[in-house]
């Protein structure tokens, strides 16, 4: 007898198909690992963050700059979740790569409005990274090699059927690539990172479940031997999952997650210095499920943070040091909350989503507050005293009611209109007075004088499938306003600065857009176009000068970029071989140049706009991705595959940044670019 084998169709099995259309949520994208795995990327590396830039209403201040910023909101107003556990810096080398291996991930969900009233603590967004489930039938290694990383993953059985494990671990070994480079500066600097991702689950009895997850990771950076930026993340969940009966289900959680940064100089031993800070986050959380009718969906809970801050030191490395050692006093604060929602399906067309989630918030001591002068600016020279707070004493106490509410109507079966409004608190605030989040940036607790935020949102939308469900269409529309929104005045000292509130203010925020979405589900060619119209402004509202920017006028914020278009497609040819491209567009960012220079002091000086006035050019990227699978042989030791990527195919020099230098005389403006020329990764996968 001869062997042979027969290739046939695939079978496409999709849940959810109308789900844009049916559910109550509205301002909700999500992306699976399979999908972001098909786009062309960068360094051979799968980035789940900030694939979310794609999406409609999710933008970034500049090319691989850290953090995004969604529907006019700020890169700190934003809830990265990995399991349930925030995540303080969801980057890798200052924006150049995600976080989080792909190996492990499932997935993400990104709520930019509708948000759920079991989730807080910020007023943009949230996006929920969620973990894979190691395979509880076989063990297997999988892992990936690039130009410049490298990833492996392990994942299997503990107890065959009962529970499993899933470990990846992924490391750089560019310190290696930079030793033998030609030019000197680049020998003598580091830029490495690496990770370890583990996520444990195994089942207790016949209704009860645990999962343990962790994540650890670490970053390294130092330009020519000098002064060595250094950052790392720490976190760690554990869940408790109980069903009481068939109507009613709980989740216990135990959450726990650390960031902190060092920075340390000794190329001079006369300025050495070792700087450090970090932020530690700690949580307990119950959520209920309850379903009483298959027409209601109830969500009920409540949880409990402690903060506690580390703002900052500094030492002095050697004795030839001039640095003085210093040190902040540290902070705490609790953060309490209890919610309930429930989605109630009135009819076959309509379905209502209402929830209410109140929160408390206190700043503790030991603490000494500056008191400043009444009905004066809030400057170093109106300090008339301090108040000294014991251990434990509450210092300053804020809250709130926080409203959800989504509805939706069904036009027909295939289209709906949706609208929503819900109101958020955020208590913690990223201090950084660049356009970029930087290393260095802190986290800042709310307290008497740094004022939380809260923001209101209404959003409208119409949703409709068409063709049998292959094609998705979305239209929404949305008005933001933030109140005691932070902005920085010129040339603010935030780096280990006792009186904060002189360097900051409070201000009034708004936000506006319009997001359109058409996506192609289809068996060989996937993908969606996205165009997104949005405007973001801010004003300050203090009577006194020494507090206000642009004499108090509305001006864009450094994330106001109008237009931005994405295009993202990939096409399956065969079994084997694929093919992936997208293109991205966006009015340029907002920069304050200087515009004018006169004589002062024997010198000359800089008269500069007024704060983003102007702007850098327009941003345009076009990517592509040919992906090989090997052959699907069921009987292999390996199955591998292969992935070619080019970035920025056009070579189109990017302006991330626009700088001047004086010589004394005149001022010389010059563009900084990241990539100015195409970029080309290959990328080795294996599966074992």
């Amino acid at each position: 007898m001869l062997k042979s084998s027969l290739e046939i169709e695939e079978v496409v099995v999709r849940a959810n198909k109308k789900a844009s259309v049916e559910s109550v949520q509205m301002g909700v994208d999500a992306l699976k690992t399979e999908t972001i795995r098909e786009l062309p990327s960068l360094l051979g590396e799968v980035d789940i963050v900030r694939s979310a830039l794609l999406l409609p209403g999710v933008q970034t201040v500049g090319e691989f700059s850290s953090g995004i910023n969604v529907r006019g909101g700020g890169a700190d107003q934003n809830l990265v979740l990995l399991n349930g556990a925030p995540v303080f810096n969801a980057s890798h080398l200052f924006g150049f790569s995600s976080s989080f291996s792909p190996d492990v991930i499932e997935g993400f969900e990104l709520y930019k409005s509708s948000i759920p009233a079991k989730y807080g603590g910020r007023i943009s967004s949230v996006l929920d990274i969620q973990m894979k489930e190691g395979d509880m039938d076989k063990w297997s290694i999988k892992g990936g090699i690039s130009p410049v990383t490298s990833r492996i993953t392990v994942e299997g059985p503990i107890q065959k059927d009962k529970s499993s494990l899933i470990v990846s671990g992924r490391s750089t070994y560019s310190n290696w690539i930079l030793s033998r480079l030609r030019n000197a500066s680049f020998r003598n600097s580091r830029a490495d990172y690496s990770d370890l991702t583990a996520h444990y689950k195994t089942r207790l009895g016949q209704n009860d479940y645990l999962d343990i997850s962790a994540y650890l990771s670490n970053d390294a950076f130092q330009l020519n031997g000098d002064t060595t930026f250094a950052y790392q993340n720490r976190n760690a969940t554990i869940n408790y999952r109980k069903a009481f009966g068939e109507k009613l289900f709980g989740t216990f959680s135990g959450i726990y997650s650390q960031y902190q940064f060092k920075v340390k100089s000794e190329a001079q031993p006369i300025s050495s210095f070792d700087l450090s800070y970090r932020i530690n986050y700690t949580e307990g959380r119950a959520h209920f499920s309850y379903a009483p009718t298959d027409k209601h969906q109830i969500n009920f809970g409540s949880n409990l943070v402690f903060y506690q801050l580390d703002p900052g030191q500094i030492q002095p490395i050697s004795s030839e040091s001039v640095v003085s050692a210093k040190e902040l006093e540290q902070e705490r604060a609790l953060e309490g909350s209890i919610y309930f929602s429930d989605e109630w399906t009135v009819s076959d067309d309509f379905s209502v989503n209402a929830g209410i989630r109140f929160t408390q918030y206190l700043y503790l001591g030991p603490q000494s507050v500056f008191n400043y002068r009444p009905n004066a600016a809030r400057t170093e020279q109106n300090i008339i005293g301090t108040t000294e707070f014991g251990n434990g004493k509450i210092v300053q106490r804020y809250g709130g009611p926080e409203y959800r509410l989504s509805l939706r109507y069904s036009l027909d079966v295939n289209t709906s209109i949706k609208a929503a409004v819900n109101r958020n608190r955020q208590y913690l605030s990223m201090l950084f007075n660049s356009a970029t989040v930087s290393p260095t940036a802190t986290w800042k607790l709310s307290d008497q004088h740094i004022l939380p935020q809260t923001g209101d949102q209404i959003s409208l939308g119409i949703y409709r499938n068409f063709q049998d469900d292959q094609w998705e269409l979305s239209l929404e529309g949305y008005y933001k306003q933030i109140q005691d929104m932070l902005d920085y005045k010129a040339g603010a000292d935030l780096l280990l600065n006792d009186n904060l509130e002189t360097e900051v203010v409070n201000g009034e925020g708004q936000a506006y857009g319009l997001e359109f979405l058409v996506r192609k589900n289809g068996r060989k060619l996937n993908g969606w176009l996205s165009y997104t119209y949005s405007r973001t402004r801010f004003r300050t509202q203090s009577p006194f000068s020494q507090d206000q920017i642009n004499r108090g006028e509305w001006f864009p914020t450094n994330f106001d970029k109008p237009h931005d278009l994405s295009f993202v497609s990939y096409y399956k040819f065969s079994r084997r071989f694929s093919f992936s491209t997208n293109l991205a567009y966006s009015t340029g960012r907002p920069i304050t140049i200087p515009v004018a220079k006169y004589q002062f002091a024997n010198g000359v000086r800089l008269q500069y706009s007024q704060r983003n006035e102007f702007r850098v050019p327009d941003y345009f990227r076009w990517d592509i991705s040919l992906n090989l699978q090997g052959n699907h042989k069921k009987k292999k030791f390996a199955h591998n595959s292969w992935s070619l990527s080019v970035y920025n195919l056009t070579g189109r020099r990017n302006v991330y940044s626009i700088y001047f230098v004086s010589d004394g005389t005149e001022a010389q403006g010059y563009r900084l670019s990241i990539f100015g020329r195409p970029f080309l990764t290959l990328t080795y996968n294996f599966i074992l």
